[in-house]
């Protein structure tokens, strides 16, 4: 297969010859479709984020003695149970790298169906 070269300016440069194994493919509408939902999902800004004990502000003496109050043991006023305190097990800002990479991998395997 055969493709046009231009340069910057829009002058045509020249012919280049491009390999059949990757342009000369028939993609199958699932393989747009799946690479049309990575796109969109790309671009989704992944902002869900609940601070956890570690992120709270505060926290660092112990509220009341460990015995003879009557009340249960409480070595923050920061922990999950604690009014004010952060959530245990809390959304945070993943990385889409290791997504990116899986969908490479997908659309190498499945480009030859179609």
């Amino acid at each position: 297969m055969k493709a046009t070269l231009y340069n910057q300016k829009g002058e045509k440069k020249g012919e280049v010859t491009l390999p059949k194994s990757i342009f000369e493919i028939e993609g199958g509408e699932g393989l747009v479709h799946s690479y049309l939902v990575y796109q969109q999902k790309s671009a989704r800004r992944p902002i869900a984020h609940v601070l956890t004990k570690g992120e709270v502000r505060g926290g660092g003496k112990k509220p009341f003695a460990q015995k003879h109050t009557g009340r249960a043991r409480q070595g923050s006023t920061r922990n999950p149970q604690m009014r004010g305190g952060g959530r245990a097990r809390s959304r945070s800002i993943r990385s889409r790298n290791t997504q990116n990479e899986g969908f490479c991998n997908h659309v190498e395997k499945n480009a030859h169906r179609t």
